[in-house]
């Protein structure tokens, strides 16, 4: 029986051996040496970006297309057979990738994610559910240029003329190890949450979706029937938990189905690998932004016993390989091929801000960023929302480091605020929801978020603050009440929302100066994400209406650019969000971005250092 690990997640990153001798290739190498297989046998290398979120270039100081291309180059030097796939979430995620979709695209000009992939000659690719934000029209003008063959297996549209197939049959020839070529029929497909279809305003009427073993299952059966030797499944969902119902992140089940060779997960932005294991095929996930390089390794050796051109698979190697320090000169060079017109209004300026916004110290209580964005929802709401009672805000600060990086925060001066600034405070097409939820769904809400942080024990020194098991999409930041969390006490929840321990952090909520009651109730801002669903907070979410009429549903970012059009900000709240405790004397180690002011955190600072990956390491003190 294939039991893939609940916990896959918080595995450590192992060097794999992937080559002959037992070493590993560095990707940065200039002159690589060339795996040689053995004689009669084929050595594959499986290659795969995942939640790129169209980081193409090297804007930022780490990760990115354009170094992970450095690495594909220097992969195709070290192996002779390799197949390069993406696997979803390319086309939005930047202020680039925005205004791209707002402006639209001429009738000559070619999608710039678009044009990489064909530029670096992917083979195949998914769909991720962000890659449906801007509707299925954009979405097929998009794809009108790809060089490469999409695949979705368990969605399809309900009106206009199909996008991408079930599966994918590539017919490939392949050197052994003597350098004779052999054909090789490689099948793929890929899958994506089925809850795509809620995540999305509109897309519910444009296209279905179904379960994803059971689309993966049918998409390998076929594949293996059409002749295909080696079967690869590119899943845009996690690892997962087995036995969860239409789950979101499955790619754990899918591993565990016959006929599948290897799996490609994303989704989550987790950096994980596990290795193949008797009725479990090899998985990967690799992070996110361009941050690492999925790669699996297959040997293929002739198999007389079943006859004649059959191979016998077996994995020999799985690895993230991070991004280089030096970006592809090709992939730079088609940056500089955006419009100029495009550049031009991701320039121009929308409002101002009084104050540096930064989420520096975003899972520590403080961000400006998010302030603002709670005061431009809050402002909305006066206009449009019904009378009800007392609101308060969840939020996620999206730009938290951890798997994007050391890049991956927001620091932006104060002053002039340009339109891509407003899309780097809110990175996704979110839009505003408002539902009534129970004095005791807050506690619980907020419970749940702080199942972020680890356990702090009396006496410990440098605990990591932050389990990397959860994203820093998963946390939410509550805004008008006050609150503590108390991180002597183990979490209570795990990142897939399951119960784990009958613990309590939340030590303290005070909403106006009053200690919360389970009987109260409050309307709470949400995006159409968390009313979509999710592991963490769907318990929550499930069967709540949202209270806004549709006509008031703007996107986060509108709302935002709509706000800053009425004048400067004035000061925005510098104090913090909420407060963390410990036992005194306690210390952890929290790693923020590395221009991050140590004088800024709201926990006293004892030490800092550079981690190697480029981090701000602060020795937080209780």
């Amino acid at each position: 029986m294939c039991r893939v690990p609940l916990h896959a997640r918080h595995m450590p990153l192992p060097r794999f051996q992937f080559l002959p001798d037992g070493s590993s290739p560095d990707a940065g190498d200039a002159r690589p040496a060339r795996v040689k297989a053995a004689a009669s046998t084929i050595t594959l290398r499986i290659l795969a970006t995942t939640d790129l979120h169209m980081n193409l270039g090297a804007e930022r100081s780490s990760g990115g297309l354009a170094r992970l291309a450095s690495v594909i180059e220097t992969q195709r030097r070290v192996f002779q057979n390799v197949l390069l796939f993406e696997n979803g979430d390319l086309i939005e995620g930047t202020p680039l990738g925005e205004e791209i979709a707002r402006s639209g695209l001429g009738a000559g000009e070619v999608h710039p994610a678009v044009a990489a992939l064909n530029a670096l000659g992917y083979d195949a690719a998914t769909l991720g559910n962000h890659d449906f934000t801007h509707g299925t029209a954009f979405l097929r003008r998009a794809l009108r240029d790809a060089a490469y063959k999409v695949t979705v297996a368990n969605a399809a549209l309900l009106d206009g003329p199909p996008i991408w197939t079930d599966s994918v049959l590539l017919d490939r020839r392949f050197h052994d190890g003597e350098g004779r070529s052999h054909p090789i029929r490689v099948g793929v497909f890929g899958v994506l949450p089925p809850q795509t279809v809620r995540w999305e305003a509109g897309l519910a009427g444009r296209m279905r979706t179904e379960d994803v073993t059971l689309a993966a299952a049918r998409a390998a059966t076929a594949l293996r029937g059409a002749g295909a030797q080696v079967v690869v499944a590119l899943s845009h969902g996690g690892v997962g938990m087995q036995g969860v119902s239409n789950p979101e992140n499955a790619a754990g089940e899918i591993a565990c189905l016959p006929g599948i060779d290897a799996v490609i997960a994303g989704h989550t932005h987790e950096l994980s690998v596990m290795p193949s294991a008797p009725g479990q095929a090899p998985i990967v996930t690799a992070g996110c932004g361009g941050s690492h390089l999925a790669a699996i390794t297959l040997r293929f050796d002739p198999d007389e016993a079943s006859g004649p051109r059959n191979w016998r698979i077996t994995c020999i190697g799985v690895d993230a390989l991070p991004a280089a320090d030096q970006p592809s000169p090709r992939v730079i060079a088609l940056m500089k091929r955006v419009p100029a017109s495009v550049i031009r209004r991701l320039n121009s300026p929308v409002g101002e801000c009084d104050q540096r916004l930064s989420s520096h110290f975003s899972l520590l209580g403080r961000d400006s960023g998010l302030r603002l964005v709670d005061a431009a929802a809050r402002h909305w709401l006066q206009q449009v929302a019904p009378e009800g009672p007392p609101i308060l805000g969840a939020y996620a600060p999206f730009h938290t480091g951890g798997r994007g990086g050391p890049g991956n925060f927001i620091d932006i001066r104060a002053g002039a605020l340009r339109r891509q600034d407003v899309c780097t405070l809110y990175p996704f097409s979110n839009r505003i929801g408002l539902i009534e939820i129970s004095g005791d769904e807050l506690l619980d809400w907020l419970e749940r978020a702080g199942s972020i942080f680890h356990r702090i024990d009396g006496g410990s020194e440098d605990t990591p603050l932050v389990d990397p098991a959860f994203a820093g999409f998963q946390f939410d930041v509550a805004t008008g009440i006050d609150y503590s969390l108390d991180l002597a006490q183990s979490a209570a929840f795990d990142p897939s929302g399951r119960h784990i321990f009958n613990t309590r952090r939340l030590t303290e909520a005070r909403h106006q100066g009053r200690s919360i009651r389970p009987a109260d109730r409050f309307r709470l801002i949400v995006n159409s994400y968390r009313l979509g669903g999710g592991p963490l907070y769907g318990a929550l979410t499930q069967g709540k209406r949202c209270l806004l009429p549709d006509s008031a549903r703007l996107h986060m970012r509108e709302i935002l650019t709509r706000f800053l059009a009425l004048g400067p900000v004035a000061k925005l709240p510098e104090t913090p969000l909420f407060t963390l405790t410990a036992p005194p004397g306690s210390t952890a180690s929290f790693d923020t971005a590395p221009e991050a002011d140590p004088a800024c955190s709201p926990i006293p600072v004892a030490a800092d250092s550079i981690t190697p990956q480029g981090f701000r390491r602060l020795v937080l003190r209780f």
